[in-house]
């Protein structure tokens, strides 16, 4: 047996470890009085505060909008009830105006002679994960967007060092981000042969992080093999909604061509309407990105069984979406792709995700390479559905796991049109079950009309048969 103090030390030790530890739920600990004693970072930028709000203050002091609905409840486990499965709708401040919906357990925390000294809260804001994730799609867009532009944009910190910068001008200095990222604007490739252009860099930066002007001025920047190029460089402030500057924005446009001139006023309004959304998103993207990470990397490791594999969904989902990027990007054409190269990449995706292994089940992809060429538009939505229609074959048609064959076909229809069949020779969709309430089959009825296609389920001898009929002409869209 330890010591008595010993084991206070040690057990107190462990819960500041615990707090500390990058845990995919939120955790505090409350006293008798309901004041918070400890919390970590997850829950209190789920509330919206920061740790040092919470500490030492009330439940009311702390979030007195939802006071009124969380104090009944703390009561309740400070006299010995534990609470388990709570939903709750209040309002904090990470997400003012609207209620949140959380998921909390509430337990006493019981000292040596059995009595009740405080409480331990296990909780999830699921509204806030929502809307960061949210945020974290809308800011990968705008990153695609910006690197399909041949305008050159980048995020400089209040003090000149470059945080991002999109493709373009990496791309023109043949450099990748990692050799600029952090470094000095003035001390970058672009910027270091000329120590006059260096001084003016040093001088500008602090002015514009104040707020006293915009910079906007042709200037010779360095460029791959020692080349130089003319650029139109303007140095701007981004604030945040209060209207603090929070970084600062340089974008150029390389003028050295007559040509790039005769477009420079649309460049301009395209560069101002990117730069205005970039504003409108960085701040909350930033305050938000870490609990982002904490939560989507760690909780698929600890997750329960079931947990896992609504997380392994998922990720089929997203994989989906990005294979068609990376199709797009590869042959630089961001009108559309082919059809069938893209539908067969994506069942060889989810063969290595769901019949890895030795599975008995066959996944077998008959599509062409070329001919039905399909705009980005609706290529998302028809991912996702030959996603959602082979994962339910997948997960559903062979309970005990097999020998089955799962086929996807995908074929020219006529009159630019398309028909992709995803059939299998499995036990048939039940009457009721996981297989018809799954979100996937949902999402069918909305991810058809995104396509602007037609969905049908065809008899079958044995199994399921679906056919997606698909216009690929371009005005459908």
């Amino acid at each position: 047996m330890f010591p008595a103090a010993t084991e206070t030390h040690l057990l107190a030790a462990a819960l500041d470890s615990l707090i500390d530890a990058e845990l995919p739920i939120g955790l505090a600990v409350l006293d008798r009085q309901m004041r918070y004693v400890r919390i970590n970072p997850v829950l209190a930028a789920a509330n919206g505060l920061p740790r040092e709000a919470h500490l030492g203050r009330s439940v009311r002091e702390v979030l007195p909008l939802a006071a009124g609905d969380l104090e009944p409840l703390v009561r309740r486990v400070l006299d010995g009830e534990p609470l388990r499965g709570l939903r709750l709708a209040v309002e904090v401040p990470s997400l003012p105006g609207v209620n949140s919906d959380w998921e909390a357990d509430y337990l006493p925390v019981r000292g040596g002679d059995g009595s009740v000294i405080g409480m331990t809260g296990f909780a999830v804001n699921r509204s806030l994960q929502a809307h960061n994730e949210q945020l974290r799609r809308e800011a990968e867009h705008l990153r695609r967007l910006l690197d399909c532009s041949f305008v050159y944009v980048g995020l400089l910190t209040l003090d000149g060092r470059l945080i991002e910068a999109n493709l373009a001008p990496l791309q023109a200095a043949q450099l990748d981000l990692a050799q600029v990222q952090g470094v000095p604007i003035w001390d970058t490739h672009w910027w270091s042969h000329s120590a006059e252009l260096q001084a003016w860099q040093r001088d500008i930066i602090p002015r514009v992080a104040a707020g006293e002007r915009v910079v906007r001025c042709d200037v010779e920047v360095r460029m791959a093999g020692d080349a130089r190029a003319m650029i139109d460089y303007m140095l701007a402030p981004m604030r945040d909604e209060q209207g603090r500057i929070v970084c600062l924005v340089a974008s150029a446009v390389d003028i050295s061509e007559e040509q790039q001139r005769a477009a420079r006023r649309e460049i301009e309004a395209a560069l101002g309407e990117k730069t205005a959304l970039l504003g409108e998103v960085h701040h909350r993207v930033k305050n938000n990105l870490q609990v982002i990470s904490s939560l989507l990397n760690l909780q698929a490791g600890s997750a329960e069984p079931a947990v896992r594999a609504a997380l392994r969904d998922s990720q089929s989902r997203v994989r989906s979406m990005a294979l068609m990027h990376q199709l797009l990007y590869e042959r630089q054409d961001l009108s559309g792709l082919e059809l069938g190269h893209y539908l067969r990449q994506l069942s060889g995706l989810l063969r290595e995700t769901y019949l890895a292994g030795g599975s008995a089940l066959q996944l077998v992809a008959d599509a062409p390479e070329r001919g039905l060429r399909i705009d980005m538009q609706r290529a998302i939505p028809c991912g996702l559905l030959v996603t959602e229609l082979l994962t339910n074959s997948i997960k559903h048609a062979y309970p005990a796991g097999g020998p089955g064959r799962i086929e996807l076909r995908v074929s020219d229809a006529g009159a630019g049109r398309a028909s992709v069949d995803v059939s299998d020779d499995g036990i048939g969709m039940p009457q009721a079950g996981p297989a018809t309430r799954g979100l996937g089959l949902q999402l069918l009825p909305l991810l058809t009309d995104q396509c602007r296609a037609r969905l049908e389920r065809l008899p079958a001898a044995a199994g399921t048969h679906y056919r997606l009929h698909l216009d690929l002409a371009p005005d459908a869209c």
